[in-house]
């Protein structure tokens, strides 16, 4: 299976000012990387990364859900965007990486919402991805509720068994900082290790989340998903590769 795609990071700060204006400059970049992902018959994912008071790894940084101006601001960049960029089927956007907090899953329904339809005012055919809360957890996917269609794009993390693709993760507080697998190994020595760190039911309840979203899919051609996974560097070569 070859490589179809690249999706391309971009935060707010490199192509829009705090006030809401564009900085040519730094779409340049983007003009760019689009040239160049066509050169070599990629198609690419605009992916908003952060945006003005809002990135997924600073908690104190949430001002962008409780600021109508920021919303304002945040899907007046989308319009831009989509001006530029939409109705090319080589290009796909991503609305923002990874909201964090179930306190967010409210207000980002209500600003993805309204940035989807500002989006197909201008690009009713470009493909749009979304994600929900918990850094785009399955279970997140179960709380959005907003305006599909045949080009929206469901966007899930999973990282199942945590307790091998994130050995040593110094930002979990339940997992060792020596604690080491290597892979293959049976399931059962698998889960035994999934269990006694993060508990009984873990695997469980992500694989029973699951199962309304397969069935949602089945019943809608709307329904799309894409996946990020990953292991760590802090697993045994040659493991983590």
């Amino acid at each position: 299976m070859g490589v179809d795609h690249v999706r391309m990071p971009v935060d707010y700060n490199v192509i829009q000012t705090e006030d809401g204006k564009i900085i040519e400059s730094g779409m340049k970049h983007i003009d760019n990387c689009v040239k160049w992902s066509k050169e070599y018959g990629l198609n690419i994912v605009i992916d908003l990364h952060k945006t003005c008071s809002f990135t997924f790894d600073d908690p104190q940084y949430c001002a962008f859900f409780r600021s109508l101006a920021l919303q304002e601001q945040f899907i007046a960049l989308w319009q831009e965007l989509a001006r530029r960029y939409g109705n090319d089927d080589r290009i796909a956007f991503e609305l923002l990486n990874e909201i964090t907090s179930a306190e967010f899953a409210e207000p980002w329904n209500k600003i993805a919402s309204l940035t989807l339809k500002e989006i197909r005012k201008i690009a009713p055919k470009t493909r749009i991805i979304v994600g929900g809360i918990f850094n785009s957890s399955i279970y997140g996917l179960t709380l959005l509720d907003l305006p599909w269609d045949e080009n929206t794009v469901l966007t899930f993390r999973c990282y199942n068994p945590l307790v091998f693709t994130h050995q040593g993760a110094d930002w979990i507080d339940v997992m060792p900082a020596d604690f080491h697998m290597s892979y293959p190994l049976p399931l059962k020595e698998i889960k035994n290790a999934d269990r006694k760190l993060f508990g009984e039911s873990f695997m469980q309840s992500t694989l029973s989340t699951s199962l309304p979203l397969r069935q949602r899919s089945q019943k809608s051609l709307t329904c799309r998903f894409t996946v990020e996974s990953t292991v760590l560097s802090t697993a045994p070569t040659p493991t983590a590769h």
